[in-house]
Formats: C-alpha cells, structure tokens, sequence
C-alpha cells in the first residue's frame, strides 16, 4: 500500500507558490521536510478545512491547499458543507487518510469501518470528489486537481505508519507569523494590522 510520504512528495512539486493549511501529527514532519519554506500553516485537528476555505476566499487569485487527515477532518464534517455551498475555485482539498488515529496509538477512525469521505464531500455538493489507493491514481488526481479551475476534494488512502525524519525546530508562534508575513509579502495585504511590522529577532529560523 502507498505510504504518506510517498504522496506528499508527489504533491510537494505540484504546490508551486500555493498555500498550504495542514493539521497537526506525523504528517508535519514529513511535509516540512519536502517543502520547508514559509507557504506552510499548521492547525489544531477539525479547523484546517475552515481555514482552507477562508484563505481560499480572501485571496482568490492563489492556489490554497487544505491538507487535512481523516482523524482531523471527522472533527468537523459540517465544515464541507460550506465548501459544497460556496466552491471557490482556487481551493484543493487533501486528506491524508490512514484509518487511523496513529499519533495516540493506531485507534481506528470511522473511515476503518466504512465511512467514505468523498462520498460525504460529493454529497455537500463538491462536484469533483474522489479517493484513490495507489501512488499513479493520487498522482492523475492531484495533478488534475491542481490544473482545475473549481474546488476538488481528494482523499489519498495510506498505510499507517510515519517516515523517520528529524523534528521540526519551530513551534506554532513562530510558523503563525512567518506564514502571515509571507501572504502579506506575497499578496500585498495587510493581516495584522498594528502588529510589529517585522519578527523578533529570536523567532526567526537559521
């Protein structure tokens, strides 16, 4: 069966100058290891889809990628319902989804027991929803996806289990604000007004 780290480092490549919101667990290391720089934003379990859509959006001009886990996503299934209603056309949805909740010992999640994910999507009215199971059918759907011009849900079934990587020298409130400053250099906007215009010296990253 595909491992995780094999999608994530097809889909690393296809991400370009994209956004990307991600829930907490093995999947972080693993992504930052593939693509380190600032375009990155990791969230609590349940708000990555929330998130994914407000970038989605505030900006619609740029590629968002919600890059969300099946633990994750059950948290908040209402949350598809408002992509269904809204479907910017610039936001591609992931989930990662191994059946289980592996950070907290491999308990099975619903989707272990049939649950369909892109099923549900389909049903919230995401048209173009799907669930692969081997890296060629992930690879034609992430590739699609990031070619379209409408929102696209995909799940990627993978065995458990995480690659052996070095953590990650970053904690939240550094990744917040490196990620605010890139969209605001980026985009051209302004998120935090009042904030200190630049990062203590501190909590930026050698």
């Amino acid at each position: 069966m595909v491992t995780r780290f094999e999608c994530l480092q097809v889909l690393a490549p296809m991400v370009g100058e994209g956004l990307v919101v991600m829930s907490i667990g093995g999947i972080e290391n693993e992504w930052f290891h593939l693509r380190p720089g600032p375009g990155t934003m990791r969230l609590m379990m349940g708000a990555v889809i929330p998130a994914g859509l407000g970038l989605a959006t505030a900006l619609p001009a740029t590629r968002v990628i919600a890059l969300d886990t099946d633990g994750s996503l059950l948290l908040n299934l209402g949350a598809l319902c408002t992509v269904g209603a809204l479907r910017p056309r610039n936001l591609t949805i992931i989930v990662v989804d191994n059946e289980c909740y592996e950070s907290i010992g491999g308990t099975p999640s619903h989707t272990a027991n049939g649950t369909d994910l892109a099923a549900i999507a389909h049903g919230a009215g995401i048209k173009h929803a799907t669930t692969t199971h081997t890296l060629d059918e992930f690879r034609f759907a992430a590739s699609s996806a990031m070619n379209r011009d409408e929102t696209t849900f995909i799940v990627a079934k993978v065995a458990a289990g995480a690659k052996d990587l070095p953590a990650m020298a970053m904690d939240g409130l550094e990744m917040k604000y490196r990620f605010i400053r890139y969209i605001e250099d980026t985009q051209g906007v302004r998120v935090l007004e009042g904030a200190p215009q630049k990062m203590p010296a501190h909590m930026i990253s050698k």
